[in-house]
């Protein structure tokens, strides 16, 4: 009977999920002072939780079956080898891509959110918030900041450093650093200024120095991020990845849909074969069409390209209309069907044999 109450549970939690989207879809945000989707964002994060656990599970599956067939030498362990070496490789390189991404990220928002800083400090002021600091506090607390940062991204842009074989990258890393020298030399002009202003007191403070120290910031943010992308794409770790990933994955994935070439022909040699009046038509309609997209479709006249076009827009467009229309119908009656747990054949299964 166990099976017969997993099914059972599992049943009522898909009829009650797609309940919640089906109502949350259908009803206004609010009825009265009840809010039936106070909850969707959390409700979300959990859909997205199973979302995560079906490709852990579909992991499983592949490492359990391809393992299992290399284990015991069984017909094909040699693909199946394949198969999960370039698995893990691929996985290993993209963690670490993505790590790397990741540290570029939180090195550049460090002196981004210290520009969004020196904006908000500022409009504070305008604004005149009581609940924040005073303006000189906040002011000196910017440039210590700023301050802390300068010499790590100083470090960041010397030339001794940035060195690469390839000549185009390196030329790009000489202008990003030309640019980048440039920004770093305006934010410390800036610092000196705003510390010039800090002296002077709250009253005679110039608001345009934290205009200028925010510009100069956003600006130094940007060339550091381009440094530090265009210097992680000439690490060792990136390049490998590229080989891979372009030099294999998408030359074998175009290798593979290329292979369709040759069905797609010997589907089209079969469709076009007039035995009738609606074949004869495709026929037809297709030959125009095909003139009409060549050069040489003007020779026989040069009103073909208008007649494809209006193949294309009218005729059809209406037709994957209909298509899209229908394949859209089909697609409510599973998901329908699925809601109920009508296609779940394992569930009856599992019942039978509770049953029993």
């Amino acid at each position: 009977m166990e099976s017969g109450y997993r099914s059972r549970i599992i049943k009522l939690f898909t009829f009650l999920g797609g309940a919640y989207f089906f109502l949350y879809f259908f009803l206004p945000k609010k009825i009265y002072d009840f809010e039936f989707g106070r909850f969707h964002i959390e409700i979300s994060k959990g859909y997205q939780t199973i979302g995560v656990m079906a490709v852990g599970i579909g992991l499983m599956k592949l490492l359990s079956v391809h393992g299992s067939r290399i284990i015991f030498r069984r017909k094909g362990a040699f693909n199946s080898s394949a198969l999960l070496v370039g698995l893990v490789t691929m996985l290993l390189l993209a963690i670490g891509d993505w790590l790397g991404g990741l540290d570029i990220a939180k090195k550049s928002a460090t002196i981004s959110n210290l520009a969004d800083f020196a904006t908000v400090i500022r409009t504070d002021y305008e604004q005149k918030r009581s609940d924040r600091k005073p303006l000189l506090v906040r002011t000196d607390l910017l440039l210590q900041s700023v301050e802390q940062q300068l010499p790590e991204i100083s470090r960041e842009f010397n030339p001794t450093e940035l060195q690469s074989s390839d000549a185009a990258a390196q030329l790009k890393i000489t202008q990003i650093r030309a640019e980048g020298v440039k920004a770093l030399s305006s934010v410390q002009e800036s610092s000196v200024g705003l510390r010039a202003e800090i002296q002077k007191g709250e009253d005679r403070f110039n608001l345009e120095q934290l205009s200028g120290i925010s510009a100069a910031l956003s600006s130094l943010s940007q060339a550091r991020q381009r440094l530090l992308l265009t210097s992680f794409d000439q690490s060792k770790l990136k390049r490998f990845y590229n080989i891979l990933f372009q030099g294999v994955f998408n030359a074998l994935g175009a290798a593979m849909f290329s292979l369709l070439g040759f069905y797609l022909v010997s589907a089209a040699y079969r469709a076009f074969r007039v035995r009738s009046v609606e074949s004869g038509l495709m026929m037809a309609t297709a030959v125009v069409v095909m003139l009409g997209q060549i050069p040489f479709g003007l020779y026989i006249s040069e009103s073909m390209p208008a007649i494809r076009l209006w193949f294309m827009q009218i005729p059809n467009a209406a037709s994957l209309r209909a298509i899209t229309f229908g394949a859209a119908i089909a697609g409510l009656i599973m998901a329908v069907r699925m809601w109920l747990s009508i296609e779940s054949r394992s569930f009856s299964k599992d019942d039978k044999r509770g049953a029993k």
